[in-house]
């Protein structure tokens, strides 16, 4: 089953892990009860920064492409939304709010 890691400690992540989830065919997890990171190539920096989104097959997809592959398996409206976001130009945009948020992340409501 895919998989979404988000950084637990933040509240604006867990909720909207959570909303994802909601409806979503997919697994949500916080990335501090992640034991091994490195099965999916990823490391705590890696993670600290940025949601990954690990498909069936271990494929790794971080930040706004994460984020995209959750709301594309979440489906609905959403699901328009996730597969706008990997595309050109949005994609160009949506980089530059997730790093906004990434870099807020702690002070956004949650």
């Amino acid at each position: 089953m895919p998989t979404l890691l988000y950084d637990g400690d933040c509240a604006f992540c867990t909720a909207t892990a959570r909303r994802l989830h909601a409806r979503g065919g997919f697994d949500i997890r916080a990335w501090q009860s992640v034991d091994d990171l490195a099965r999916w190539g990823l490391t705590h920096e890696e993670v600290s920064n940025a949601a990954h989104w690990i498909d069936d097959d271990g494929v790794v997809h971080g930040g706004p492409d994460a984020i995209a592959h959750a709301m594309v398996a979440r489906g609905g409206a959403a699901r328009v939304a996730g597969r706008l976001i990997v595309k050109q130009p949005v994609r160009f945009f949506a980089q530059i709010v997730y790093r906004w948020v990434a870099k807020n992340r702690h002070r956004l409501p949650g």
